[in-house]
């Protein structure tokens, strides 16, 4: 049976909140959004406009008039600019400056909301225009198609449930169609970062690239683009061309912002066609036969936790197939959040998944992220299989079908992962944090001939050799259902993996970086520091093999080890220091190491203030 409840997977409804808060935001934005750009004689009016809609907007949502976001609901004025600003002209210089700062690997984020006080807002529509005639560009020098007015460039662009997103949508779409951008673009409104790619390469579809707007489990407040073509995400220089390019177009300064034109726009739909995608590779892969074929989940129970993020609609697609999926939770869009962050590796996301596994007796609970390209899974009996223990399961699944394949990790997995793929025949490739880097090795293994079935971040970003090596947090947290499926009543997940060693402590310190250092410097600081301390410090070793940072194997006797990184944050101003012991109190033992050696010099420019709590329990031993 199903969850009865109010949630669409293709027009959701939307919490009054959200509504009420969306409106003032983008309440000005809609007939702009259909208007070609206007001189710059247009700005002054258009901000009168603005401002006389904003109170307009206002007055509506507090006489009720607002309904819900992507089905116009609130009164259009007749305003032609988007946000009715033009861009300040900048010299090259401090336009480049000012675009880099949003790169974060293969992705550009930002800040897209004001609120919160240490986090400007550096990612608006003008930017967001900018990029957008930035993706467009590159597009035409990157991607084959035919030249001409029947052939122009295709561009799908979808977005998850933030405030921010349907005004970023848009002028990023405003960007792509203008003269300069070139593309025709359909605006897939709320939608999935694995959908998105997956409209590049499905028959039908075949679009030329593909924006994700998305800042994934980020804070509300923050924002982000995420972007693909056929051959899959772009990467780190791609994204340094793309922003490139915008930072020429901002510094240029000779345009005003506008939304999509019309003769370039259009609306469409393609969750449902992702949907039927996943449906068919579980019917596949389960391989049924006579007429249960078409729901080979009957008789499972299944909790979905989406994190009010977009993948509230997988469990229509499980009740489709046959599983009971009542009792889920946080199914509905929502981006003010407001239950917890949809982050499968934060305790707050795993606890009401676990609450509500054990109050239904479900088999199984999948926890996804905001956009659903990572999932995490709990079991029967209550237990979060995230982190090291999924990969363990999944490399279980992967060796079984392909012995001897090598699994590609992250940077931050425990030795024990390590020794349980090594116990299984398989080979494990201990890579850099980052779900594009451990992707992108992957790939460049099988493009060499060595096969590499699995792709897998910590934090629950999984591609698979079968599935284009595509990170889909769905399409993850089904495969473990398909193993559930062909295991039968008897099956448990846990069992699985019962042989996995696992730290017995484990935590991350996320040290933030003063506002008055640049960040890149003070992790070159303390990556120094970590290597002098490896020299004196006799219970550290520096291990053999570092692709990022440098992982430090710690002796706590006996023949136990645990260790520590040190690594850069790939997304924010933070210095991050994880840590793993096997023995008790062995976190603690060597954060009282970090601050002595490493840490205590650098007070004042970063934050150790989490460090210094644990170490102070080592003290009390």
């Amino acid at each position: 049976m199903g969850v009865t409840r109010a949630y669409a997977p293709v027009r959701p409804r939307w919490p009054t909140a959200f509504v009420l808060a969306s409106c003032t935001l983008a309440g000005s934005m809609s007939s702009a959004f259909v208007s070609p750009p206007v001189s710059t004689s247009a700005v002054r009016a258009a901000k009168a406009t603005k401002s006389a809609a904003d109170t307009a907007c206002r007055r509506q949502c507090s006489t009720g008039g607002a309904r819900r976001m992507g089905v116009v609901s609130w009164r259009e004025p007749a305003a032609s600019t988007l946000y009715g600003a033009g861009v300040e002209m900048l010299d090259e210089e401090t336009a480049l400056a000012k675009f880099k700062r949003l790169q974060t690997q293969s992705d550009i984020r930002g800040v897209s909301m004001e609120g919160v006080p240490e986090d400007k807002v550096d990612l608006s529509v003008k930017e967001a225009y900018c990029i957008g005639v930035g993706f467009g560009v590159w597009l035409r020098k990157n991607v084959e198609f035919v030249q001409g007015q029947e052939s122009r460039l295709r561009v799908s662009v979808g977005r998850d449930p933030r405030l921010s997103g349907q005004e970023l949508s848009q002028a990023i779409i405003g960007g792509m169609t203008s003269q300069e951008g070139g593309c025709d673009v359909a605006d897939f409104g709320l939608c999935t970062t694995p959908a998105m790619f997956m409209s590049c390469v499905t028959e039908g579809h075949l679009y030329d690239g593909a924006v994700m707007i998305t800042a994934s489990h980020l804070p509300s407040h923050r924002n982000g683009f995420k972007f693909f073509s056929k051959a899959g995400g772009l990467n780190k220089q791609n994204i340094a061309e793309i922003l490139t390019i915008a930072a020429e177009q901002h510094g240029d300064g000779s345009f005003d912002i506008a939304g999509p034109q019309k003769d370039r726009y259009t609306k469409n739909e393609f969750l449902p066609v992702y949907q039927q995608q996943l449906k068919d590779m579980i019917i596949g892969q389960v391989d049924k036969e006579g007429p249960q074929r078409d729901r080979p989940l009957e008789g499972l129970k299944v909790i979905v936790n989406a994190g009010n993020g977009m993948g509230g609609f997988l469990a229509d697609t499980l009740t489709e197939l046959g599983a009971d999926t009542r009792g889920s939770v946080h199914l509905e869009p929502d981006g003010t959040f407001p239950n917890h962050l949809a982050n499968p590796e934060l305790p707050e996301a795993m606890a009401p998944t676990i609450e509500a596994v054990r109050a239904v007796g479900a088999d199984l609970g999948i926890v996804l992220d905001t956009d659903v390209d990572r999932s995490g899974v709990v079991d029967k009996n209550g237990e979060a299989i995230n982190r090291n223990r999924l990969i363990a399961f999944l490399a279980t699944v992967v060796l079984r079908d392909s012995p001897g394949t090598t699994i590609v990790t992250d940077s931050t997995t425990s030795n024990g992962l390590a020794r349980f793929i090594e116990a299984r025949g398989g080979k494990h490739l201990r890579f850099k944090k980052g779900y594009k880097n451990v992707i992108d090795k992957a790939i460049e293994l099988n493009d060499e001939g060595i096969d590499c079935q699995l792709a897998i971040e910590t934090s629950g970003h999984a591609a698979f050799k079968q599935n284009q090596m595509l990170d889909d947090g769905a399409y993850l947290a089904l495969k473990v259902l398909v193993e559930m499926a062909k295991g039968g009543q008897g099956f448990d997940l846990g069992e699985t993996i019962q042989d996995l060693a696992e730290p017995l402590e484990s935590t991350e310190f996320r040290l933030r970086v003063s506002n008055t250092v640049d960040p890149a410097t003070m992790y070159t600081k303390t990556l120094e520091a970590t290597k002098a301390a490896v020299a004196h410090v006799s219970q550290w070793k520096s291990e053999d093999t570092n692709f990022e940072g440098l992982r430090v194997a710690v002796d706590e006797g006996d023949g136990r080890a645990g260790w520590l990184m040190n690594r850069m944050s790939l997304h924010e101003p933070i210095v991050i220091f994880n840590v793993e012991s096997e023995v008790e109190g062995g976190v603690a033992a060597i954060a009282a190491g970090l601050l002595k050696h490493v840490l205590e010099p650098l007070r004042g420019e970063l934050d150790v203030s989490s460090v210094e709590k644990s170490a102070a329990a080592s003290a009390l031993q």
